[in-house]
């Protein structure tokens, strides 16, 4: 019987649940007459329209998301989150966005403060003078807040730049008051279609029709799929391997934190998974794991101990100078008719450790496999 253990890439693609590539991913594409209909509206920078225009025009592809994304950097140029002020300002002014006419304003008192000669006293004044004035425009801003959302809200939706089930999610952010600024809805409008670019029924329908002539997914479970996603019942891609014929989903969170424990539980349910459905034809077993010292990481920790015995900031060292901050390598082998194979992986710090950086990733679980 010949072994189909190293099966390469392709084959996993296919196969394992822990290879992202293997989910469809689609777009909803913006056309010439969608990008002029932003800028008719105010929408775009002129050079933002520009750039658009041309991207559409060289046959490059634009999501809307992708849109909505690089609207939201346009917005971000502009306010006061694109500047680096070591000046004790508080992080929510980086939700006033300025005027063309002030960020010039400020740019030339940025240029005063960064001069060799350092900055005079009028130079500080008119600085705080300019943060009065920002911060005052603001306050007044507030009382109409929620119009300026909804009404942007439904501009971003007449222009096609929604879909019905992002357009509801946003109106009740704003409703919740959990978007508090033209910026904050440009970037959630972005990650959210984004995320419903890969769950359209319609745009997925050619990759899942691939994914059922490979076999990936079977009539039923296509016929499944697709209705659910029609229902929006799907509300992320990596449900689609509830449906897959050949998926194994492992949550990390019902295993041990222990590595003796965790990494032989996954790898001997891989294995049983690649044997159930005739990718291997022989049990892969007798897995064991063991932790060595990561040499690279020993010595990052023994300069960190003796800077926190030597330095004068030996405090900020002292917390990065335990245990916790040793990493492994984690080295699984398997029995394979007789043959030992060896997978040697990154592994984190101590498992009872503050944080669970300590697992392997998913990725590095398939190698062994692959």
């Amino acid at each position: 019987m010949k072994l189909r253990v190293l099966l390469g890439t392709a084959m996993l693609l296919m196969t394992l649940v822990f290879v992202v590539e293997a989910l469809p991913s689609g777009k909803l594409q913006m056309t010439q007459d969608s990008i002029q209909t932003l800028n008719q509206m105010g929408l775009l920078s002129e050079a933002t329209y520009q750039e658009l225009r041309a991207a559409l025009a060289q046959g490059y592809d634009k999501s809307r998301a992708a849109i909505l994304q690089r609207m939201a950097d346009d917005l971000s140029q502009r306010s006061l989150g694109g500047y680096s002020l070591d000046l004790g300002v508080e992080s929510g002014y980086a939700d006033i966005l300025m005027s063309v006419d002030e960020v010039e304003q400020l740019r030339h008192l940025m240029d005063r403060l960064n001069a060799t000669e350092g900055p005079s006293e009028d130079d500080l004044q008119q600085l705080q003078s300019f943060f009065e004035q920002l911060i005052a425009r603001q306050d007044s801003d507030v009382n109409d807040l929620e119009e300026r959302l909804y009404h942007l809200l439904n501009q971003l939706n007449t222009a096609d730049l929604l879909t019905e089930r992002v357009y509801r999610q946003l109106h009740s952010q704003i409703d919740s008051e959990e978007i508090a600024s033209e910026l904050a809805l440009h970037q959630q409008a972005a990650s959210w279609m984004s995320l419903d670019e890969k769950l359209s029924a319609e745009i997925l329908a050619p990759e899942l029709e691939n994914f059922n002539a490979a076999e990936i997914l079977s009539e039923e479970n296509h016929t499944k799929l697709t209705e659910a996603l029609r229902r929006e019942e799907i509300a992320h891609p990596i449900q689609f391997l509830n449906y897959y014929n050949r998926a194994l989903l492992i949550d990390l969170r019902s295993y041990s934190k222990q590595p003796e424990d965790y990494l032989l539980a996954i790898n001997n349910a891989v294995a049983e998974m690649l044997l159930e459905n005739d990718v291997v034809d022989m049990p892969i077993d007798n897995f064991e794991v063991q932790l060595e010292v990561n040499e690279e990481s020993r010595a990052i920790l023994e300069s960190y101990r003796k800077l926190a015995e030597s330095s004068e900031h030996g405090d900020r060292y002292r917390t990065l100078a335990d245990d916790y901050s040793l990493y492994y390598d984690a080295i699984l082998s398997a029995d394979v008719n007789g043959r030992v194979y060896y997978q040697r992986n990154f592994y984190g710090g101590n498992p009872e450790g503050p944080n669970d950086s300590y697992r392997v990733t998913p990725e590095d679980i398939t190698k062994l496999f692959g």
